[in-house]
């Protein structure tokens, strides 16, 4: 019996050590993890970082900088503006059988009456509004946008038409009768 008592005491013994020494353990491994806001924690906060800035500059003053406001530019007119570079919209009145020559970087759209696209070349003109190029002799759309890249093309007012033609144009351009006389050019 004293051998079972033994045996018993020996067991509650080994129990109550492996428990308190797991506890222990538990409790350094805890004890061991950065604490919050210091320099072994790698997450670290605004007031941290300012903190070891203001240290490492010697606690000196900081400097406060003020947004300085940027200069707006003011356009300056170039030489350039029978070519297109006008920034000012003109609306146009086309006889039949006028045309309205743009010259390069010109816009024109085309707000009443019957036209057709003109060109002095092989080359269309580019339709932004529809997102297409218009080739010559092709009727333009009403209050499309069409852009101009040279001199080589234009809108001509056809003669089905039953009253004039009406175009915005924001650039150079030359108005033309159909017999080749100059009216207008800007």
């Amino acid at each position: 019996m004293k051998k079972k008592w033994i045996y018993a005491l020996s067991i509650g013994i080994v129990s109550c050590s492996i428990l308190v020494g797991s506890t222990l353990s538990l409790r350094s491994w805890a004890d061991s993890a950065p604490q919050p806001g210091t320099a072994d924690d790698p997450v670290v906060t605004k007031s941290y970082v300012d903190q070891q800035i203001k240290a490492a500059l010697g606690n000196q003053p900081t400097v406060t900088l003020t947004p300085t406001p940027t200069p707006t530019p003011t356009p300056t007119p170039s030489g350039n503006q029978g070519s297109g570079a006008s920034s000012t919209i003109e609306t146009i009145q086309l006889a039949k059988g006028q045309t309205i020559w743009a010259k390069s970087g010109a816009e024109i759209i085309v707000r009443t009456g019957k036209t057709i696209a003109q060109s002095k070349d092989t080359n269309t003109i580019p339709d932004v509004t529809a997102g297409t190029n218009i080739a010559a002799g092709v009727a333009i759309p009403l209050n499309h946008m069409l852009v101009f890249p040279n001199d080589t093309r234009g809108v001509k007012a056809t003669t089905a038409n039953t009253g004039v033609c009406w175009v915005m144009v924001r650039g150079g351009y030359t108005v033309v009768e159909a017999n080749g006389t100059v009216v207008m050019d800007k």
